[in-house]
């Protein structure tokens, strides 16, 4: 009998990089930290090439979907950071999917930017 094991050294797909620069990323924050908070709703932020989301978001995305909090990124430094994540349009899709007929209980909002950030 054959005995089979699993492959080695197979990496996961690669998370989209967040590309904002400084000043991007401060007037985001900005603008993330004046949106009314909604425990129930889950946010994206379109970045045209894939999308981000953010804060308690972020991290309920990461253990939820990813299961590991590795891809999460911090925009800022020190006490105001902001937790991020890069999500891919095909994982957009599946986590929407799931939101809207599994999840019932959540609200999805998709964000589409005006500027470069």
């Amino acid at each position: 009998m054959e005995k089979w094991e699993p492959a080695r050294n197979v990496d996961e797909p690669k998370l989209p990089e967040l590309k904002l620069d400084a000043k991007q990323a401060q007037g985001f924050m900005a603008f993330f930290r004046k949106l009314p908070e909604n425990t129930k709703a889950v946010r994206f932020f379109d970045r045209r090439e894939y999308y981000t989301a953010h804060g308690e978001n972020a991290l309920f995305i990461a253990k939820t979907y990813y299961r590991t909090t590795a891809g999460v990124r911090q925009l800022g430094s020190g006490s105001d950071c902001l937790s991020s994540i890069s999500i891919s349009r095909n994982m957009l899709e599946t986590i929407i999917r799931d939101l809207l007929l599994k999840r019932t209980e959540y609200t999805v909002e998709l964000y589409e930017g005006s500027g470069s950030n």
